[in-house]
């Protein structure tokens, strides 16, 4: 009897130790499944550390502590069992400081998480972040909510109240819950200088930007993809931006953003920008429907930009928004602002190509009410927006149509719907080399690394192409692709590309866009682009060879599988073909003994003698010896080959780290 009574007792004590709440601070790994977990101090997750959070954990912070992650974080819920991480008592004094992912590993994921009542204060840069900062690095945020977060101090540096990004950050941000967040400037989010993410297919509502931005604001020297987003009943005030504040700078950094798809409605901008508030800035923002939003000035649309870089609107629905001046879009007298509107329903009417004025017959459905009335999904009569955007535009992913069915012909004006269609998670980036980039009257080039990484269990095959946009708006291409791809589960692609610009290019401003998904059907699963600047024209005549794409091939390639965080990246020599000197890049996780070296095709040494290396943030004018096991810290470095006293062929390089070896192929040719 005895032995039965400890038996029960000890199967009592287990399952109250799987149910207990255990209190942690300091260095933090392993895997957390109790179901509560009281913060007592700072917690850090140190670099190659994991900690795992299973679904259903709530953590609670006790005061103004932080979550640091260094390392990885897997904070994977599910639909019916979030991750919480709150504040413990519901009191202004125990908000917490949020998460803060600075330089962490780029495969540490939140989804399905709930991140609440967090608050970043004190001086710049701390200051950023309410409850979710990301520096530096660029996991994945996808179906999480973020509400009641706070960035804020004195001097107005506070950034991002849900989210905020910085330094070279290129999350996927979707699906997510962007609510009653609070900041200076984005209230929902911040995008910093650097920063080139995609934001998506999120519902940003009820935040405030107490100097910009109430919805998102992107920064000088910032990009982004910005698309499929409900962006609603959001405030600010100082330079405003009720739904969107973009501030690009593009004249001085070249970035600009995409932003397409997106309802924009029921936002407030203070003085400016009720919808969307352009500064100094050329976005290209297209399908969009901008309705019921208001200002001061520009209720749906304010611009302060130079004549010369105009932002580009097409496709829009621009409609019922109010201001006492300039209630639907209003050009800032200042720099001779201007704006290139195409294509869209402007109530009041808008000069430019294909511009309308007409009622666009919104209807509710099943998403919501701002669908387009047509009488093939039962209504009595047609919006005029129906077939009526540019029509050579892309066609845009879903519908504004009650049935669902959709969208095909010329792509309708204004926000279509999602379909309710989950793609692969396949997420593509390119990185320009050298932004800003101007390219000279008589024609030039610019090279960039184009990445491919695949999130899904299982190998997908899909589609990948590079379109550009012309200064007129119109669409060149595709400028590489379409190429079947296939990724390996877990993969990761890079590809170093150069672009040819002709002589002949008219001058202006330029978007070069690559996708990924299925080509022939028009869709996109994932999207990035970067600017260019041509000064110019020649004026001879525009030949499509003249377009030419070249570097890292694409098609007939097998790829190996994502690298560990431990791992080295090697990419390929550039030029290649070279003579007689060519550039090899490669980055390091962290310091160590490094040889690179070259050989012929029958696996002859022939080179260190012509190899010298910097690192690409150093000291540029400083050769360091030869790469036989020299020593380096961690970060970007390139090595120079030069091939003057070699003949003509194909060489083999290899870069040996410890056990780790990764080669390339150059080709010197005299």
């Amino acid at each position: 009897m005895k032995r039965l009574i400890s038996l029960i007792l000890f199967l009592c004590l287990c399952d109250a130790a799987h149910s207990s709440l255990i209190t942690v601070s300091g260095s933090v790994s392993g895997v957390w499944s109790a179901d509560t977990v009281m913060v007592i101090g700072d917690l850090t997750v140190p670099t190659s550390q994991d900690l795992t959070i299973q679904p259903g954990v709530e953590v609670q912070f006790t005061g103004r502590w932080m979550l640091l992650v260094q390392g990885r974080l897997n904070g994977v819920g599910t639909a019916a069992d979030s991750i919480i991480f709150t504040r413990a008592y519901p009191t202004e004094e125990s908000k917490w400081r949020g998460i803060r992912l600075d330089g962490c590993d780029n495969a540490t994921l939140l989804e399905y998480c709930r991140i609440e009542w967090a608050k970043g204060d004190g001086a710049y840069p701390a200051v950023h972040g309410g409850c979710l900062w990301i520096n530096n690095c660029s996991p994945a945020v996808r179906h999480c909510r973020l509400a009641n977060g706070y960035s804020h101090n004195g001097n107005y540096n506070g950034m991002g109240g849900g989210i905020s990004l910085d330094n070279d950050c290129q999350s996927v941000i979707e699906y997510n819950h962007v609510v009653l967040n609070q900041a200076d400037s984005g209230g929902g989010l911040c995008v910093g200088s650097g920063c080139n993410p995609v934001i998506r297919h999120n519902l940003i509502e009820n935040n405030q930007g107490f100097y910009s931005g109430g919805g998102i604001y992107v920064s000088a020297g910032a990009r982004s993809t910005i698309c499929d987003n409900i962006i609603r009943n959001n405030t600010t005030a100082g330079y405003g931006g009720g739904g969107l504040n973009l501030w690009s700078a593009t004249w001085l950094y070249g970035t600009l953003s995409d932003v397409y798809n997106n309802l924009i409605t029921g936002n407030n901008g203070g003085s400016a920008g009720g919808g969307i508030y352009s500064r100094y800035e050329s976005s290209t923002i297209h399908n969009n429907t901008i309705t019921n939003n208001q200002a001061t000035n520009g209720g749906g649309v304010y611009v302060l930009t130079f004549s010369m870089l105009p932002p580009v609107l097409s496709n829009n629905i621009i409609w019922n928004n109010a201001g006492t001046t300039g209630p639907q879009i209003l050009l800032d007298p200042q720099s001779g602002s201007a704006c290139e509107v195409t294509y869209c329903d402007v109530q009041g009417g808008w000069p430019g190509t294909g511009n309308i004025d007409a009622e666009p017959l919104f209807v509710t459905g099943p998403e919501g009410g701002f669908y387009l009335s047509q009488i093939a999904a039962g209504q009595s009569e047609n919006s005029a927006c129906l077939d009526a955007g540019n029509p050579i535009s892309t066609m845009i992913t879903g519908t504004t149509r009650t049935d669902g069915v959709q969208d095909t012909g010329v792509v309708d004006i204004g926000y279509h719907y999602n379909l309710g269609l989950v793609y692969p998670e396949i997420d593509l980036n390119l990185q320009a080399i050298g932004l800003p980039i101007y390219v000279p009257q008589n024609g030039g080039n610019f090279s960039y690394i184009a990445t491919l990484t695949s999130y899904e269990p299982a190998p997908v095959t899909f589609e990948a192409w590079v379109m550009l946009r012309m200064p007129d708006w119109t669409w060149y291409g595709p400028l590489l692709g379409p190429v079947n791809l296939t990724l390996p589960a877990n993969a990761s692609l890079t590809r170093l590309r150069t672009q040819n610009v002709p002589g002949s290019a008219p001058p202006g401003l330029y978007t070069y866009h690559g996708y990924i998904g299925q080509y022939a059907q028009g869709v996109k699963w994932d999207s990035s682009n970067f600017s260019f600047i041509k000064t110019e024209t020649d004026n001879g005549d525009l030949e499509v060879g003249n377009w030419f794409c070249s570097g890292d091939p694409f098609p007939g390639e097998s790829f190996a599988e994502m690298m560990p965080p431990s791992s080295f990246l090697l990419f390929s020599a550039f030029p290649n073909p070279f003579n007689p000197v060519t550039t090899i890049r490669f980055n390091l996780p962290q310091a160590c003994r490094v040889t690179l070296e070259v050989f012929d095709v029958r696996g002859r040494k022939v080179g260190t003698h012509g190899m010298r290396s910097r690192a690409s943030g150093g000291d540029q004018g400083a050769l360091r010896a030869p790469l036989q096991g020299v020593w380096m810290e961690a970060g970007s470095h390139e090595a120079t080959f030069d091939g003057s006293n070699l003949p003509s062929g194909v060489y083999l390089y290899r870069l040996t780290i410890g056990a780790h070896v990764a080669s390339g192929k150059m080709v010197l040719l005299k």
